[in-house]
C-alpha cells in the first residue's frame, strides 16, 4: 500500500502530495467509493500545523463531496456521492498520469461549484514525483 502525504493547517487549508504510484492509488479509492490510506508523517510542515494520519472515503446520499478533518484531528474525511467521488478520482488521476513534477491541482469549492459542497475544505492535489 502506498502511502499519501496529507498536511493540514488550522486556517482550513490541506495539501495531499504523493508520488504517481501514490496519488493513482488515492484516485482509485475515491473512484471507487470507499477505502483507506495512510498518510505519512514528515519533518517539515510549513506553513502547515500538522500532518494527518488516515484518508477515509465514504459513499453518502448527501449531495456533492465534502472533505473534512475529523475531530481527532488525524483523519482526512473524504465523502459524497459515487458520481462525484467518481469525477475527483479523475482529477487525480489525469494529475498522476500526465502531471510533470511538482505540477498541482487545487480544488475549492465556489458558488456554483458542480461537484463540491459549501462546506468543503480546499485542498491543493501535488505530484511529487
Amino acid at each position: 500500500m502506498n502511502n499519501v502525504t496529507v498536511l493540514y493547517a488550522d486556517n482550513g487549508e490541506l495539501e495531499i502530495s504523493g508520488d504517481r504510484a501514490e496519488l493513482g492509488e488515492l484516485a482509485g479509492v475515491l473512484s471507487r467509493g470507499y477505502g483507506e490510506l495512510q498518510g505519512e508523517a514528515v519533518d517539515d510542515l510549513k506553513p502547515y500545523d500538522r500532518s494527518l494520519g488516515l484518508v477515509r472515503v465514504v459513499v453518502r446520499e448527501r449531495e456533492g463531496v465534502s472533505l473534512e478533518v475529523l475531530e481527532d484531528e488525524e483523519t482526512l474525511l473524504i465523502a459524497g456521492t459515487r458520481e462525484g467521488l467518481a469525477i475527483l478520482g479523475k482529477n487525480v488521476k489525469g494529475l498522476s498520469v500526465s502531471g510533470g513534477q511538482g505540477e498541482h491541482l487545487h480544488i475549492e469549492y465556489f458558488p456554483g461549484h458542480f461537484y463540491l459542497t459549501e462546506d468543503s475544505l480546499p485542498v491543493v492535489v501535488t505530484l511529487v514525483d
